[in-house]
């Protein structure tokens, strides 16, 4: 029997036990929503309004640290359109 690969990423374990959240803290970053998306694993992040001379910054360097912090745990984060 195959073993399954097991994970837990949500929205409250993101912003509570630091997968990423401090990280865009730093950056000066704000996540104003978190949720899950219909499939599993699948989350919808949010960034705060800005300036869109930094908005464009602020989305290359939010996945450039999600994909980190999954990495450092284990996990593969993707970024597709629909």
């Amino acid at each position: 029997m195959a073993e399954k690969i097991r994970y837990s990423c949500n929205s409250t374990s993101f912003a509570s036990d630091g997968y990423g959240s401090p990280a865009l803290q730093s950056l000066n970053i704000a996540v104003e929503q978190l949720h899950a998306e219909a499939g599993k694993g699948q989350f919808e992040l949010a960034l705060g309004y800005t300036l869109c001379s930094n908005a464009a910054d602020n989305l290359i360097f939010t996945r450039e640290v999600v994909r980190s912090v999954a990495r450092k745990h284990g996990l593969l984060a993707t970024f597709m359109p629909k």
